[in-house]
């Protein structure tokens, strides 16, 4: 034995082991996308296929049609029942709570129509409440100055008066309503009324503290017995005889006297007379 042979023997030996790779094997899905990619459809089978495409399709439209139609023919007379009457807020229609779609249609298409009226009605009303706020304080700036140029023509000192009554409020915190300014306003003899108020401040301290109503009653007083205010005397001769009427004929022209209900009828017809 050679020497080589020698040292070959004493090397020992290692054995390879060869793994053989897995085998893939397919799926059940894999297998009938494979099978249906390798079918051959029959020409039958692939215009059965189309039409039921084309049949979803046509569904999807018919619908969008028949709410078209629906929404169509029942908005005029959604139209004439809430010009008729206000009815309460509906919740919308959902189509999970009808049996049938065609009525779950119309249900959707008179909610959607009643919310466009709504929506409409709201904003005129918006519209006409704004209009109606501009001209009201367009004719209380108008009132408001002819009240002070009558006053300027006749009281020399009418700012002066007129200034004092608005200092002697606010150095009281108090102050007159809107709704007595607006009875001030229409009164025929204001500028009157305000000098009558600053040349007077206990008296319109004490109208001041009263009510918003109460407040405008008693201007109502205020124009009558400023407008009743007899003049001076430039006869000697005697006053008329007053016609004998009672106590009821005294309430009738003393607004003092009057009730509340009394009051508002007087000043209704008062007001009623003026436009005429």
């Amino acid at each position: 034995m050679s020497d080589q042979e020698v040292i070959d023997s004493q090397i020992p030996v290692t054995e390879t082991i060869v793994t053989p790779e897995p085998t893939e094997t397919p799926s059940a899905e894999t297998e009938d996308k494979e099978a249906v990619a390798a079918k051959t459809f029959t020409e039958a089978e692939l215009k059965a296929q189309l039409d039921a495409e084309a049949a979803k399709i046509r569904n999807k439209y018919e619908r969008k049609l028949e709410k078209a139609r629906i929404e169509s023919e029942t908005r005029a007379q959604v139209l004439q029942e809430v010009a008729a009457k206000s009815e309460p807020k509906d919740d919308e229609p959902r189509v999970e709570d009808f049996a049938d779609y065609g009525d779950y249609l119309k249900a959707a298409a008179r909610y959607e129509v009643k919310q466009e009226l709504a929506q409409e009605r709201a904003k005129q009303q918006e519209q006409e409440s704004k209009r109606s706020f501009e001209q009201e304080n367009a004719r209380r700036e108008e009132l408001a100055e002819k009240l002070a140029e009558n006053g300027y023509a006749k009281y020399s000192d009418f700012e002066e008066v007129a200034e004092s009554t608005g200092d002697l409020l606010r150095s009281k915190g108090l102050k007159f309503s809107n709704v007595m300014m607006g009875a001030l306003y229409e009164a025929e003899n204001s500028h009157d009324i305000v000098y009558h108020l600053g040349t007077n401040p206990e008296e319109a301290e004490r109208i001041a503290k009263l009510p918003a109503y109460a407040q405008a009653k008693e201007i109502g007083k205020l124009e009558a017995k400023l407008l009743d205010k007899p003049a001076l005397k430039t006869s000697s001769a005697p006053e008329p005889i007053k016609p004998v009427g009672g106590a009821k004929a005294i309430t009738e022209t003393d607004p003092e006297k009057m009730t509340d209900k009394q009051f508002a009828e007087w000043r209704k017809r008062q007001i009623k007379a003026r436009g005429n």
